[in-house]
């Protein structure tokens, strides 16, 4: 039972993710920002970290989209990586890496 649980809630959060991409891809950024928290409010009550980075990684994405407050985009590509780098996610580390270099870029003209 303990597996199968797991299974649906990753499968849950899996989901909801992908729905967020999808909202953010075609312009509904609050949308997706909704199913974002949503998806990090079920990490946080289940304690899994596995999905995070990836969760705030879009989060961040959407702020950058959205012409974010500096400091919040600053806050949400630290989070991004400190759960990257807990999950050992290189994939993530690599995004977060060029969305940093791309912002820096962004700030500076």
């Amino acid at each position: 039972n303990f597996h199968n649980n797991r299974f649906h809630l990753f499968q849950q959060i899996l989901i909801t993710y992908y729905l967020a991409e999808y909202q953010a891809l075609i312009g509904k950024l609050k949308e997706s920002n909704h199913l974002i928290h949503q998806g990090v409010s079920i990490c946080a009550r289940k304690h899994v970290t596995y999905f995070l980075p990836r969760l705030k990684v879009l989060e961040t994405q959407n702020a950058l989209d959205q012409g974010g407050d500096p400091q919040e985009i600053a806050n949400l590509l630290n989070d991004a990586l400190a759960f990257a780098r807990l999950n050992r996610n290189n994939v993530v580390q690599v995004q977060v890496a060029a969305l940093k270099k791309n912002y820096r870029k962004l700030l500076a003209n």
